[in-house]
């Protein structure tokens, strides 16, 4: 995780980083299987940037790995579609 998502996580003491590490990574694999044409470093961004949003303000921290993956594919599926018209 990046400096700035690690912070974002560690600034919510209802999150547990080492319980949204393995969270994260579940995610990351499973978006890697729904956008095997993007490059991974890709998925770890977009991962990244929506933790970075989301983590700080979360109220229910079993809640978050579903917001921090909604976040990430849409942002995904925004660039895969932007390449489509490229």
């Amino acid at each position: 995780m990046s400096p700035a998502a690690s912070a974002a996580v560690a600034s919510n003491p209802v999150i547990d980083p080492a319980w949204y590490a393995k969270e994260l990574a579940a995610l990351n694999e499973k978006l890697s299987g729904a956008f095997p044409e993007l490059p991974p470093d890709m998925i770890t961004v977009a991962l990244e940037l929506a933790t970075k949003r989301i983590a700080a303000t979360a109220r229910i921290p079993n809640y978050l790995p579903v917001l921090v993956g909604r976040d990430a594919r849409a942002q995904l599926q925004a660039y895969t579609a932007d390449l489509a018209t490229k």
